[in-house]
């Protein structure tokens, strides 16, 4: 009778522990915080995180061994919260997009020559938002809340004091559509006379027209800081023109003549682009010179620099000039259905100089949309090949190359397979559906032990998140177990098992044998 007493509570212990251990691993339903993230990519390094977008997400999930989920089904109750300690959120940052919320009224640098109530008008031109609100020197003064429609003016009004301020409109998505936070451009108003507002130190204040940082008369803007009209000096600019806008990244003939008077003592004239040399010749003519540059997206001041013999510069007048970005496919006209033949709008292609990589350039790109740059004077291509929402997939050749990028991280590239990655891409954010790359010239030995890891043409070089401490399942049958939940649980079945054998063989040499 003893021996039966004693393997059944074997197995009623054995159960409990199997028990503990199915409780450990297989199909769960867990619960997540907005913001807690959820590594499907130990599951599969394929598959994207899951990110909680509201207060609180729901999940079935597959623990195929500890602290590893793959996605599940059939859960049914209660879910029980995957981190017992909740992971810090993942924040996402206010996002400036111009596009999207626009300013209509006052203009920038407005002047208003006494203190009153104002009136700030402003559009929103897609995604539904919760809120708007009037922003004044960084604080709320103003708010307007839903119903929000798209293209339709709205009014918000403050009053304000004498002194320059600077004003802007930001608006909340609503929780659905993510509740992240747009704001659009900064623009600056001026009420009564400005203290202390001076021609010549590069700001403009009250009612100056502008402020170039001098009070030099002919060179665009007059000592007493108002808008003259263009004198050319000993170099004559000839084009562009100044003012002159385009869009897309392109190449740029800056085009200048030299008066005789002063012809024969030049040595080499520079392009300046931004105050930066970007370009030389060396061989000038009193005619017509030209120095090509590859403009991308941006406002800029150019001018002419001249060197001659006594190692003395003369400088031309300076002129802007404006590159704009190329609008996203399919919003250059109806929005309405219809389909029909045509080529349809190319996707754009941006040309980076060696200046360009080797400083960095950001630039958000759209589905299909690349960077050109050369290495060791042979032309590359970084092609965005998919846009999800936390990461995208990217395709570098020459030598064809093909990885995941998720967002935040970095990934290190050697685009001719010699064992030196020559550029860095970092994923900055996602937004409207357009990936924001900073790409970047690098010169970095491969270390030796990872050379081997290198995969050239492989979908499986992925750049992944940085991961939080991840805490075990609360609710487990056996407390304090967290991450070593099934290696205990195993040890706990033989040290049990082991004891049940020691114990039956003791008992059974105690039972008298039989005749």
């Amino acid at each position: 009778m003893k021996k039966e007493i004693i393997l059944g509570l074997g197995i009623f212990l054995s159960l409990i522990i199997s028990f503990t251990l199915v409780s450990a691993l297989g199909t769960q339903f867990v619960c997540l915080n907005k913001g807690e993230r959820i590594y499907y990519s130990d599951c599969n390094p394929g598959a994207p995180d899951y990110i909680c977008p509201a207060t609180t997400c729901n999940l079935c999930v597959d623990e195929i061994r500890t602290g590893v989920y793959c996605p599940g089904n059939g859960c049914v109750g209660v879910c029980e919260y995957l981190y017992d300690e909740p992971e810090n959120p993942v924040i996402t940052p206010p996002v400036k997009d111009p596009t999207t919320v626009v300013l209509i009224n006052p203009v920038n640098n407005y002047f208003l020559s006494n203190p009153a109530q104002v009136t700030f008008s402003f559009k929103i031109t897609r995604y539904r938002f919760e809120t708007c609100e009037l922003m004044i020197d960084g604080k709320v003064s103003a708010t307007k809340s839903r119903p929000i429609y798209f293209n339709k003016q709205y009014n918000l009004t403050s009053s304000l004091e004498n002194g320059e301020h600077n004003w802007r409109i930001d608006c909340t998505k609503v929780e659905a559509d993510g509740g992240d936070i747009i704001m659009s451009e900064t623009r600056n108003i001026i009420v009564g006379n400005t203290p202390g507002a001076v021609c010549g130190n590069n700001i403009k204040e009250g009612t100056e027209q502008c402020d170039d940082g001098n009070k030099v008369n002919g060179d665009g803007c007059s000592s007493t800081c108002k808008i003259e009209q263009e004198q050319q000096t000993e170099i004559g600019l000839v084009s562009p023109a100044n003012g002159y806008s385009s869009t897309d990244t392109q190449t740029i003939d800056f085009k200048f003549s030299i008066s005789s008077s002063v012809l024969s003592n030049i040595v080499s004239c520079n392009l300046m682009l931004n105050n930066a040399i970007v370009g030389n010749i060396t061989s000038v003519s009193s005619s017509q010179n030209t120095i090509s540059y590859s403009v991308s997206p941006a406002s800029y001041t150019w001018r002419i620099d001249c060197l001659d013999n006594l190692h003395q510069t003369t400088s031309s007048i300076s002129r802007t000039l404006v590159i704009n970005s190329p609008a996203p496919a399919g919003t250059g006209g109806n929005t309405g259905g219809g389909g029909g033949g045509g080529g349809g709008a190319s996707l754009p292609t941006y040309t980076l100089n060696q200046e360009q990589l080797k400083n960095g350039t950001t630039q958000s790109l759209q589905k299909g949309a690349r960077f050109k740059f050369k290495v060791s004077n042979i032309d590359h291509y970084v092609t965005v090949d998919e846009i999800a929402t936390i990461y995208v997939q990217l395709t570098v050749l020459s030598e064809p190359q093909k990885f995941l990028l998720y967002t935040s991280s970095e990934k290190k590239v050697d685009v001719n397979n010699d064992s030196v990655y020559d550029i860095s891409l970092i994923l900055n954010k996602i937004e409207s559906n357009k990936a924001n790359l900073t790409i970047k010239s690098i010169s970095e030995p491969i270390k030796e032990e990872l050379k081997g890891n290198v995969s050239v043409g492989s979908e499986a070089n992925i750049s992944q998140p940085p991961k939080g401490r991840l805490a075990g399942i609360t609710g487990a049958v056996i407390g304090g177990i967290s991450n070593n939940k099934t290696s205990i649980a195993i040890v706990f079945v033989i040290v049990l098992a082991i004891v049940v054998v020691i114990v039956y063989n003791n008992q059974k040499k105690k039972q008298p044998k039989e005749e």
